[in-house]
């Protein structure tokens, strides 16, 4: 029964990000409600716990890194009267701190990850086929899809026989299918990227071989922005989008390279803070949209952050599930150096669900394994 309760909580999610930034929500409120629900159910949380070990019980790491994060966040965005915005952005973070809660078994991943391929299936077909969704913006349907997808694939991840290889296979090549319509080049690159680390084509290891590694991925949306900012001001720069319209009828950059220029000219004028605001424009990079509302100050505690997450399962590295789900958020975090909505005042909230389940699922593991060793004490007692 727990597990039905756990799976239909992490559906419900998917149902919230549904709804995340549409017309309908503006109507019926479900991410303003969703928001609401999970921050006093966080505070509750975090309380009980601290009555139930007699006081708070936070890291020191934990303090600095969330601490120095909402603190930045807020600092900024009230500096520029947009409080409201750096909250709207920051709940997320209580959702990942609720959903540690669960522990995440076998069981609870296959279930959550087949409904979100089916939900994730389902959303392709009917905006393909149907007219429901026909005036919805193409490239969140793209993202909808994909990011179920990663979630979807988790489960894959341990020694798999044929026919698990079978099915990410099959289940790749009809999320690329229905993708193709939203012309989301990125949404189908990281699909293809997500199934070649399922399938250990690509070492699992190259995104999680060590710490330096693991912050230069949190880096890249960073780096790439730079680079083509670069590029684009030098002389080969026609030559390539030539190139592009013949293949794909867009410029090299589409555009994104004016904007990411334009976010770093308001960089050097806000450098520590930023301006306190995400919704200027649609940066189209999750570095870019950081730095601009937050400044170098915000955007080091941000990666921070993401960098104390995956510091707590390099213990675990050895199960599959926390593998899928490192891999799964990172190939996600990496194709937002190109896309939005992972940083937002109506932020996707799949990626942050991806790692409450990461870190739900080293609960479990630490939960079972201080069982195991509590057994085999009374064993060794009894003997």
């Amino acid at each position: 029964m727990s597990t039905i309760f756990y799976v239909g909580i992490l559906a419900s999610l998917w149902i919230v990000n549904l709804f995340n930034g549409t017309g309908l929500d503006s109507v019926y409120h479900v991410t303003t409600y969703a928001k609401y629900i999970i921050t006093i159910c966080a505070v509750v949380k975090f309380f009980a716990s601290a009555k139930k070990r007699g006081g708070l019980i936070v890291s020191r790491r934990d303090f600095v890194v969330f601490g120095g994060m909402f603190s930045a966040f807020l600092f900024s965005a009230l500096f520029y009267e947009n409080g409201a915005q750096a909250f709207d952005y920051l709940w997320v973070f209580f959702a990942i701190f609720l959903i540690e809660s669960i522990p995440v078994n076998d069981r609870i991943v296959a279930y959550t990850g087949w409904f979100y391929g089916v939900a994730g299936i389902s959303i392709l077909l009917i905006y393909n086929y149907g007219s429901f969704l026909s005036g919805w913006n193409t490239n969140s349907i793209a993202m909808i899809g994909m990011h179920s997808y990663l979630v979807f694939i988790i489960q894959f991840f341990k020694v798999k026989p044929l026919e698990n290889k079978v099915i990410v296979a099959v289940a790749t090549a009809a999320f690329a299918a229905l993708i193709l319509p939203t012309s989301s080049r990125s949404g189908i690159l990281f699909l293809v990227l997500g199934m070649l680390f399922a399938l250990d084509i690509l070492p699992r290891k190259f995104i999680f071989y060590n710490r330096i590694r693991m912050l230069l991925v949190f880096l890249v949306p960073l780096f790439v922005a730079i680079v083509v900012v670069g590029i684009s001001k030098g002389r080969y720069m026609d030559t390539l989008d030539t190139w592009s319209y013949i293949h794909f009828q867009k410029p090299i950059f589409n555009g994104r390279d004016m904007l990411w220029d334009d976010g770093f000219s308001i960089l050097s004028e806000h450098l520590f803070f930023g301006i306190g605001n995400m919704a200027t424009k649609n940066w189209h990079n999750s570095a870019i949209t950081c730095l601009v509302a937050f400044g170098v100050v915000g955007y080091c505690f941000w990666i921070s952050a993401f960098r104390n997450i995956y510091g707590k399962v390099i213990a675990y590295l050895d199960d599959y599930v926390v593998q899928g789900c490192l891999v799964s958020f990172s190939v996600l975090y990496l194709q937002q150096t190109v896309e939005l909505g992972f940083i937002s005042a109506t932020p996707s909230i799949l990626p942050y669900v991806i790692l409450g389940i990461l870190l739900g699922r080293r609960r479990y593991i630490k939960t079972d394994r201080k069982n195991k060793s509590d057994e085999a004490k009374c064993n060794c007692t009894s003997i």
